[in-house]
């Protein structure tokens, strides 16, 4: 996982979330460094799993603590692996399915998001800022969606 690769996983999860069906097809339609957008979500996922530390950024100082319980860490490596099966052989629209796990997954380790993607992807950002140091995430904010029309910050 590239920190390009990162930034463009980040963007798509924000555009399911938030049912942003131009920046989704946007982001799906290209092939980066890493494959197609389901490999990179497979990829992130997967990093998740390997770098537990990635959900947990900044937690120490909001009072916040992930404890994801033992099924979730145990079933971890079962759902990536199902994950990339599908990626393997799923069509285009696998990547919004995928996308979807990834989501629920994320949901249920960071206690920050409370139930709201959008409230853990800072924390998300802050934690692969410190993973790639010399990269500069404050690029990451483009990954907002785009709602002003015209002018707005680019999604991607």
């Amino acid at each position: 996982m590239t920190p390009d690769g990162c930034l463009k996983v980040f963007a798509f999860l924000e555009a399911v979330w938030t049912n942003d069906d131009h920046t989704r097809a946007h982001l799906d339609s290209r092939v980066y460094g890493g494959g197609r957008m389901k490999d990179l979500l497979v990829s992130y996922l997967e990093e998740l799993v390997r770098n537990p530390m990635l959900l947990t950024a900044n937690e120490e100082s909001t009072g916040h603590q992930s404890d994801p319980d033992a099924q979730t860490t145990d079933l971890a490596p079962v759902l990536v692996d199902t994950l990339r099966e599908w990626a393997r052989t799923g069509g285009e629209e696998a990547a919004v399915g995928i996308a979807h796990s990834v989501i629920a997954y994320l949901l249920v380790c960071v206690a920050s998001a409370q139930g709201d993607l959008l409230a853990a992807l800072p924390q998300l950002r802050n934690a692969a800022a410190r993973s790639w140091p010399e990269f500069d995430f404050r690029a990451a904010e483009r990954t907002r969606t785009r709602r002003g029309g015209p002018g707005s910050p680019s999604p991607i």
